[in-house]
């Protein structure tokens, strides 16, 4: 469940509901494999924060640029211009001169019905052989601004490689910190002679890279007993 739940939270606000539970269910899949993965490399993690944070946590990442909807990521990020008002206005047509001609010609509706689009009355009377027409515009959700608005590659809109793209290189930043923060801290030469975990787990006799009896990071970076 907490696979599941890491691998949604990046891309929840900008997925559909299917793709929800489709990047869920890959989540727990993602965990169960590296698990096994880092068993395998002999790497000890007794809490699994690897698998769900890490791993389920890159997956859930990547997702936006696999399954975000340009509907979704206006939504969610205001990258819109204003909304789609209901209106019925005249339309002069094609003649400039139709508005000059019938300056006060007016347009009413009911709102909610488009078939009550029409003249006025007084428009009707003013104007009993107008050229101008009343349109009826229903309301929509806000226009995109101009440069498009980016989805995910399975939409293909025009701006769904460069997210997927985007999706990738902040993936490989993060990874890129936190290991420089976190692999320099396992091989310091620390003064300490029993690792935190507690007493049962054994001596490091100083050596940082020691992780548990038998277990040791595959970048191991001094000997350790």
């Amino acid at each position: 469940m907490l696979a599941g739940l890491v691998s949604i939270t990046a891309p929840c606000p900008v997925v559909e509901p299917w793709a929800a539970i489709l990047i869920g269910l890959c989540g727990g899949v993602l965990f169960y494999l590296s698990c096994k993965l880092l068993l395998k490399l002999r790497i000890d993690d007794v809490v699994s924060a690897s698998p769900v944070h890490m791993f389920c946590g890159m997956w859930g990442v990547l997702t936006p640029g696999l399954f975000a909807t340009t509907k979704n990521w206006n939504m969610a990020y205001a990258t819109l211009g204003d909304a789609v008002v209901e209106s019925c206005v005249p339309d002069s047509g094609a003649s400039a001169c139709t508005l000059e001609l019938e300056p006060s010609f007016a347009c009413t509706f009911t709102p909610g019905n488009e078939a009550s689009c029409k003249p006025t009355d007084a428009s009707t009377t003013a104007y009993p052989e107008a050229t101008s027409t009343c349109v009826y515009t229903p309301a929509g959700d806000p226009l995109p601004e101009d440069g498009g608005v980016p989805c995910g590659i399975f939409y293909g809109c025009d701006n769904s490689g460069s997210q997927i793209m985007a999706q990738i290189v902040f993936i490989l930043a993060i990874l890129g910190a936190e290991t420089a923060l976190f692999v320099p801290r396992l091989c310091y030469k620390r003064p300490f002679h029993q690792d935190r975990l507690g007493a049962d787990i054994g001596k490091t006799e100083g050596k940082g890279c020691f992780l548990q009896p038998g277990l040791v990071a595959p970048w191991d970076c001094s000997a350790s007993s």
